[in-house]
């Protein structure tokens, strides 16, 4: 993303992570940028690596809930492309407009849809721990 003058980040997929790296070209924390990507990505757990080096920079790792099927992996890669075209429209406002037109026309590309796996027809429920919001360590 061209986020300014001078300012560039990458973004690349960590698909054994199942998060999004955005790498900078600074040393110091981009305090826009992150102000962004938690505005894109509401529902990831966003963290900030230091450099640890004079020649390292800042960067942003986005992680998503490892998905336990083709279902989940839908959902996840979903919010990861709403939040990369959030963040395209935020920061390349001229790019975004020459290809909303054609997301409009034909929509968003999934083509994880066309295969054929049959989902496990057991769904499960999340069960908070006992524990949550306890002040007590045993």
């Amino acid at each position: 993303f061209v986020m300014g003058r001078g300012r560039l980040t990458r973004a690349y997929l960590d698909y054994d992570t199942c998060s999004l790296l955005f790498k900078t070209a600074f040393q110091a924390a981009d305090r826009q940028l992150e102000h962004a990507l938690g505005v894109a990505f509401t529902e990831a757990d966003i963290h900030r690596e230091d450099p640890s080096s004079r020649t390292d920079a800042v960067s942003y790792h986005v992680r998503f809930p490892v998905p336990a099927g083709l279902g989940e992996a839908r959902l996840v890669l979903g919010q990861m492309r709403r939040g990369l075209v959030a963040l395209m429209a935020r920061f390349e406002a001229e790019r975004f407009s020459s290809i909303e037109a054609l997301m409009n026309t034909f929509g968003a590309r999934e083509t994880l849809a066309g295969l054929q796996i049959r989902e496990p027809s057991v769904s499960t429920v999340r069960i908070p721990s006992p524990m949550a919001g306890s002040d007590f360590i045993h």
